[in-house]
């Protein structure tokens, strides 16, 4: 988890492996399963190898100084098209704070609550519909650039130092939350939303970015 990547027990390489199916459990929102890390990752680690599958990252001697600056912050609704902030050059995390009802809470502990989805229009026209946990949602993850494919992500590493070539990069434009069946009653009536920016550009990364503008 982040706490690990930022221990002096963090590993030397890290394997990245991209997987995404339509069919639970693997239908779940690509960055948001351990969403956090992601961010120490980009952070603390520069890409050594691109593979056909596996992206291999190797610890940097000093962790890059990165920050988010928080662009939003309000509640949305159920089934509300929700319209991203759209930053040059930058990525936008996004924290989801999903509460339960007391009905919800009853459900997790006799079985489970129904599933959250949450459905994305991006700028290349796509449009997916991807499965979210609340508390993987609620630690917070990267919601734009869209990340399809491990390619996406060594894209992404390569833009963060560089300081540039987001505009390249398929973005999520807006989103939208439903509960399966439309069972919103084991849910608060409203998500708190927050999302910030993350800049791309960085001191000191030139060697880097050239090195992976190379892998790819």
């Amino acid at each position: 988890d982040a706490a690990f990547f930022r221990s002096p027990r963090a590993p030397q390489h890290v394997l990245f492996e991209y997987y995404w199916y339509p069919v639970a459990p693997f239908d779940r929102f690509p960055a948001s399963n351990d969403g956090p890390s992601w961010f120490e990752v980009l952070a603390r680690y520069r890409i050594a190898h691109v593979g056909r599958e596996l992206l291999v990252f190797t610890r940097r001697p000093a962790p890059r100084h990165l920050e988010r600056l928080p662009l939003v912050e309000r509640r949305v609704g159920w089934n509300e098209e929700i319209t991203l902030p759209q930053a040059d050059n930058a990525l936008l995390w996004a924290n989801l704070e999903i509460a339960d009802t007391a009905r919800g809470k009853l459900a997790e502990l006799v079985y489970k609550r129904p599933r959250v989805f949450m459905e994305i229009r991006t700028s290349a026209g796509r449009r997916e519909t991807h499965a979210l946990v609340p508390r993987m949602a609620a630690a917070g993850f990267l919601i734009s650039p869209l990340v399809a494919s491990s390619d996406d992500l060594a894209a992404i590493a390569a833009a963060v130092g560089r300081g540039n070539g987001a505009d390249a990069l398929e973005r999520v434009e807006s989103i939208r939350l439903r509960v399966e069946d439309d069972r919103q009653g084991y849910f608060a009536g409203e998500i708190q939303l927050h999302v910030a920016q993350g800049p791309l550009g960085f001191q000191g990364e030139s060697d880097a970015c050239a090195e992976a503008e190379r892998l790819l």
